[in-house]
């Protein structure tokens, strides 16, 4: 199911966690144990990049049962189909098989009800709904053994990245240290690359936004460099090739923020729009790639990809993109004659997004404060 490092030397060693579910697969006596740690197994390779293993192993379990499936073996099958579309980019399809296995699961009891419903609420997470990602993420601690690191880990890091989010990196920290020591524990290493990734996008994130009005933070874009370069490093050992063009976003971003315009420019021009999963992507990566225009003074490029990150607004749905956008094309239209009716208009709406992005940010405090939940291997540091 895996890559052979021995004939492929430019292939790292399987992780620890899938070197385990192939050889508990291959040592399987019961059908129904080899099922699971054959799903587990693609779900791995589909989360690191492996996007043509991960079929042929979900393969292996369709053909094995025919359409004779158990119900217990079908939740497994179902939710590893439905991160293999996540990772294909098709969250919709992705979050429909997951809500089928969800539901399958619950309603029996099964082991995978709280992995289906921490994989639930990372979507919930993504799509702005925010008061069903904190119903599922505390059905995730009332039904996952202290054991089950993969369904722990999932879950405490889409809290740790939604209080990140809400700008609380305080409350954010130990469910952050909480993912690291489950994904530890069982060598999980994309789950621990997947918490680099969230730390650096959401630190920068928060730099970003407060910069496009003109409060640069200096050691919060430090420490965001710091992570963002972290993060690349380590999927790049790693050879995590899952979703390169969010690592290309993300330092783009990152050199925005470092006024390193050229080298930003570049990194844009890596990025697949198509590929993501969020409309906002496109708006996004044209302000940002107007702004540097600006700055570097090719006034007439600028105007132009200002004007198209305009024509795709409307698809912005999160307060915070819609703040930093209208906020970015603001400056670049108030600082070109003739413009200055449209700057002004989309001032006040940049002014207007930031407002609401702070109601946002209360509103997911209160969310997450909902959760009954608290971290289990984090402890805290205690002064001596």
């Amino acid at each position: 199911m895996g890559h052979d490092a021995a004939t492929n030397p430019a292939a790292p060693p399987p992780s620890r966690l899938l070197q385990h579910l192939i050889q508990e697969a291959g040592t399987a006596q019961d059908q129904q144990v080899w099922a699971r740690a054959v799903c587990l197994a693609a779900a791995h390779q589909a989360r690191a990049g492996m996007l043509d293993e991960a079929p042929v192993s979900l393969g292996l379990v369709r053909e094995a049962y025919g359409p004779g499936v158990n119900p217990e073996t079908a939740c497994w099958l179902i939710l590893s189909e439905g991160i293999l579309q996540w990772c294909l980019f098709d969250a919709s399809h992705g979050y429909a098989r997951m809500r089928g296995a969800h539901a399958l699961a619950m309603s029996m009891g099964a082991d995978s009800a709280a992995s289906c419903a921490a994989w639930m609420a990372l979507l919930e997470f993504n799509a702005s709904q925010y008061d069903r990602m904190a119903l599922h993420l505390t059905e995730v601690f009332e039904h996952a053994r202290s054991d089950d690191h993969l369904a722990r880990a999932r879950a405490a890091l889409v809290i740790a990245t939604a209080y990140h989010y809400a700008g609380d990196f305080t409350a954010a920290r130990p469910w952050y240290e909480e993912t690291r020591l489950h994904a530890v524990a069982v060598g999980d290493e994309n789950t621990w690359g997947a918490m680099l990734h969230n730390m650096a996008t959401f630190r920068l994130a928060n730099v970003r936004f407060d910069d496009a009005f003109g409060e640069l933070n200096t050691t919060e874009l430090d420490r965001a460099s710091i992570e963002a370069q972290g993060s690349a490093t380590y999927d790049f050992a790693t050879h995590n090739t899952v979703h390169p063009s969010m690592r290309y976003l993300m330092l783009g971003q990152l050199y925005v923020s470092e006024r390193k315009y050229g080298l930003a420019l570049e990194q844009f021009q890596l990025v697949d729009i198509p590929a993501f999963n969020h409309n906002n992507t496109e708006a996004l990566v044209k302000t940002d790639s107007a702004w540097c225009m600006h700055a570097l003074g090719e006034t007439a490029q600028s105007l132009a990809l200002a004007a198209e990150a305009l024509r795709c607004m409307d698809r912005l749905v999160d307060t915070d993109d819609q703040a930093y956008v209208n906020a970015r094309l603001a400056a670049i239209f108030r600082a070109t004659p003739g413009h200055e009716a449209l700057a002004s208009r989309l001032q006040s709406s940049a002014q207007q997004a930031r407002e609401a992005h702070m109601k946002t940010r209360a509103n997911m405090i209160l969310s997450l404060a909902s959760i009954r939940a608290r971290p289990i291997l984090h402890k805290e540091k205690r002064p001596d």
